[in-house]
């Protein structure tokens, strides 16, 4: 996954590199491209623009934390625990930890946002 993190000095046309990242696209044999806007691996926040061709889909997998999906352009469809979520263009959803996919209706370009989980998650709130 390419990663505009370090190139990126100013304001960024999130639609315009979509339409880029479309075309990239359409060429690979998965049908789909990403590209890392904020660093990932480790980072506590990661941002990914990715892009989808019509009926490409994005088998059920678990978040790597929480999540949310912006849609940039299109419509897809989010499995989000075995139940249907429609998304277009505008909208925004939260991606709730468990299971999860997405398959794209159009060709369909998102802006995806992951906050790393912490360390000791399941001791959030506790006092000692």
């Amino acid at each position: 996954m390419e990663s505009l993190a370090r190139s990126v000095s100013g304001p960024l046309d999130l639609l315009d590199h979509g339409r880029q990242l479309m075309d990239t696209a359409g060429s690979a044999p998965s049908g789909r491209a990403a590209r890392n806007l904020v660093p990932g691996a480790g980072q506590p926040l990661t941002q990914t623009l990715l892009a989808m061709g019509a009926d490409v889909v994005l088998a059920d997998h678990d978040a790597p934390g929480p999540a949310t999906l912006q849609v940039l352009d299109g419509e897809g469809v989010l499995t989000l625990d075995g139940d249907d979520c429609v998304v277009a263009a505008g909208q925004w959803v939260r991606i709730p930890e468990g299971p999860h996919g997405l398959r794209a209706v159009t060709d369909l370009v998102c802006l995806l946002t992951v906050a790393a989980r912490h360390a000791n998650s399941s001791d959030e709130g506790a006092t000692t």
